[in-house]
């Protein structure tokens, strides 16, 4: 009968990183089908900054990031509300300006 070495550190962290990621998309999923409850369609986009799923509500513009849960516009809908005198407060975070460039 053998026993197994005790497992390594690098061993762990890699099995505590593969959790958080199980957790995150479990977490993702659940918020997902709340929105499809909700009436909203899920996009073929995905959030400029987390990278996980769009959602949009029928006749809205905005879109709703499944993960962080920020709000997204295109530049499309931002200039046509524009046009139509309507001023919203956008911010562009640092980190989508980084992924463009």
């Amino acid at each position: 009968l053998r026993v197994p070495p005790p497992p390594t550190n690098q061993l762990l962290d890699r099995t505590m990183a593969s959790l958080d990621m199980m957790r995150k998309s479990m977490d993702v999923s659940s918020k997902l089908g709340d929105y499809m409850l909700k009436g909203y369609t899920l996009l073929n986009l995905h959030c400029p900054l987390c990278n996980c799923p769009l959602v949009q509500k029928k006749g809205e513009d905005l879109m709703t990031c499944v993960s962080c849960e920020r709000e997204v516009i295109t530049q499309k809908a931002l200039e046509k509300r524009e046009a139509q005198g309507e001023q919203l407060n956008v911010e562009i975070p640092e980190e989508a300006v980084k992924q463009r460039e």
